[in-house]
């Protein structure tokens, strides 16, 4: 017999983690006690008036106790979150990191791109070491390795090495070096049209979202299911991808641009000052595109690996 109420009890029990269940089972237990007290005889052994107070007593006491404990329960429930709840909010932050990390993917693929596009016009301009061209940009100015004197000093030294050549004197070495200005400012002027469409520097085109996440933080902080402590470091990690690739690309656009002005000038003079701008443009901009370029894989990466350990996944 005991066997069998254990087994009775223990088909219940599950349901007992409901805390408004819970409550109605207090209650039921409460007021059990008390049907049993009236009904054992035990106020028939006092008089009227005092079975008349214990009686009250009791009464009152169990109001008490039943307001206070379904007050708890209903705290209770409200601070709980269902599984299905829990999971609904995981699956929406998990998708909108999961469009953050295509974002950032493109972002990498562009870096890439922007990076090879200024290569090409670097290497023109070195294409013949001992022309007017080559002359005026020294390989070590494209070489993070090596360390350069400033772009003024270099420009100083540059422009008195092309006065001693002869070469500025020459109009063959003049035809040769228009001609190939000519053309690569045509590549900087095609290069340009597309720098302008993978810029985005207003953030409309490449954005990184965290709707779902700020929208979500009163539940966040009630999830059990998986601990999303380390999303918000997810998210800055998607950001600052973005805030790296912006500077990429806007010390790119300063290099090609510097480099135009210098190739196609209106008044047709190669002088030092604008020789000086191209070259620390270029230097500057190679240093940026290894650094950050580095530090937006790696940002995009810390974030996957994240991601994956905690099964975020879409």
């Amino acid at each position: 017999m005991p066997d069998k109420q254990m087994e009775g009890f223990a088909s219940i029990a599950q349901y007992l983690s409901d805390p408004l269940v819970l409550t109605g089972f207090g209650l039921l237990l409460f007021f059990g006690f008390a049907h049993g007290v009236l009904r054992s005889g035990l106020l028939r052994q006092v008089n009227q008036s005092q079975s008349y107070d214990l009686l009250k007593r009791l009464i009152l006491f169990g109001f008490l106790g039943a307001i206070a404990v379904t007050v708890l329960a209903f705290g209770l429930k409200y601070r709980e979150l269902s599984k299905a709840e829990q999971t609904a909010a995981v699956r929406t932050i998990c998708t909108e990191l999961a469009e953050n990390r295509n974002t950032a993917r493109e972002l990498a693929k562009n870096s890439a791109t922007i990076l090879n596009n200024a290569t090409i016009v670097a290497n023109a301009l070195r294409e013949d070491s001992q022309s007017i061209m080559g002359l005026m940009f020294p390989t070590q100015n494209i070489d993070s390795g090596i360390v350069s004197p400033s772009a003024f000093k270099m420009a100083t030294q540059r422009m008195e090495l092309l006065d001693n050549s002869g070469k500025l004197d020459s109009r063959l070495e003049r035809a040769r070096f228009e001609l190939s200005a000519q053309a690569i400012a045509s590549t900087i002027q095609n290069t340009g049209t597309a720098m302008q469409s993978l810029s985005d520097m207003e953030g409309k085109r490449y954005v990184m979202v965290r709707a779902a996440w700020n929208a979500n933080q009163s539940v966040v902080r009630r999830i059990s299911i998986v601990d999303l402590s380390e999303l918000e470091s997810v998210y800055h990690a998607f950001e600052g991808s973005r805030a790296n690739y912006n500077t990429v690309v806007s010390y790119a656009e300063a290099y090609l641009q510097s480099v135009r002005r210098l190739l196609a000038p209106e008044d047709m003079v190669i002088n030092q000052p604008r020789l000086a701008e191209a070259l620390a443009a270029e230097r500057i901009f190679f240093d940026v595109a290894n650094s950050y370029g580095n530090s937006l894989i790696e940002q995009i990466e810390l974030a996957e690996g994240t991601l994956n350990r905690m099964n975020c996944r879409v």
